[in-house]
């Protein structure tokens, strides 16, 4: 079954970097306007001193990024494990298990309505626990599809 998610995920995601949804951290970062700069077109404020405003994480993005921190957590750096019963998922890194949720269950909002900030509290106090496939994250029920 793991080599066929891992087939599936990484046919999604080549269609994600394809389509350039993918996040670049190794583009340069676009240079910043000087404050002495009088372009017509930079927004009033944006000199020296200006706080930057950034867009607020969604409940779902908020919830899932802990559930994978807490997941790599549970295996001590041996990839990431969340438990769903008798069932695991399974990543290999911290950026996989993140892009995995943000896309595949952020991006449906179907899924991504069970993933709320009672979610992310329960997340917080999660046990990880003994599977087949060694230490994993329970996920809690509050994060889970009724």
């Amino acid at each position: 079954m793991r080599p066929l998610f891992h087939l599936f995920f990484a046919a999604a995601m080549s269609s994600v970097y394809a389509c350039g949804a993918a996040d670049r951290s190794d583009d340069p970062s676009p240079p910043t306007p000087s404050s002495s700069s009088a372009s017509p077109t930079e927004p009033a404020g944006s000199g020296e001193g200006s706080a930057a405003v950034t867009a607020p994480e969604s409940a779902c993005v908020g919830a899932t990024r802990t559930i994978c921190e807490r997941a790599c957590a549970c295996t001590a750096g041996v990839g990431c494990v969340v438990s769903y019963g008798a069932a695991t998922e399974e990543h290999d890194s911290l950026s996989a298990c993140t892009k995995f949720y943000q896309f595949y269950v952020c991006g449906q909002p179907t899924y991504a309505k069970a993933y709320t900030d009672a979610c992310r509290s329960a997340v917080d106090a999660a046990a990880c626990v003994a599977t087949t496939k060694g230490s994993a994250l329970a996920l809690p029920t509050a994060c889970q599809q009724p």
